[in-house]
């Protein structure tokens, strides 16, 4: 085992060059550079992907490598994530990344179709409509309630 170095010894510049365009895995680069897992996932910078948010058109990047793998992008700026593969499907030179089979920006693509935030993705759509269903019925049931309070005086 190599004996451990501190991250001022090996730059961050190393520690990116080597994480993003080796096929070693974290494991052996540590190794190879004697430092600490917490070294060198403390040292990662992002990748830029090539992929532009839909939301504000921050450049989006890969925090890493198995999310550069999946082709999932993150706008560091809002948070939006793209879709599995979406930031792999690029083309080339224009700075944004077309959706596979759709011929459209994810800029022109998600202009027509606005995707949810990020939280509402996580929430199963039947619980959604039960929540916001309850809020309504909620609203319903107050403005019945100040109605018959206020025509008895």
């Amino acid at each position: 085992m190599a004996p451990q170095r501190s991250g001022a010894e090996v730059t961050a510049e190393q520690i990116n060059e080597l994480y993003w365009s080796d096929a070693g895995t974290v494991e052996e680069i540590v190794t190879r550079l004697g430092i600490s897992r917490s070294t060198l996932y403390g040292s990662l910078e992002p990748e830029p992907s090539g992929l532009r948010c839909a939301h504000c058109h921050a450049e989006m990047v890969f925090a890493n490598r198995t999310a550069r793998d999946r082709g999932v992008a993150v706008c560091p700026e809002c948070g939006r994530e793209s879709e599995p593969g979406e930031a792999r499907a690029g083309s080339a030179g224009n700075g944004l990344t077309a959706r596979p089979g759709d011929g459209r920006t994810p800029v022109e693509a998600d202009a027509r179709q606005p995707s949810p935030p990020r939280l509402w993705r996580r929430i199963p759509p039947q619980r959604a409509a039960t929540v916001i269903g309850g809020a309504a019925l909620g609203i319903v049931a107050g403005a019945l309630m100040a109605g018959a309070v206020s025509s008895r005086r």
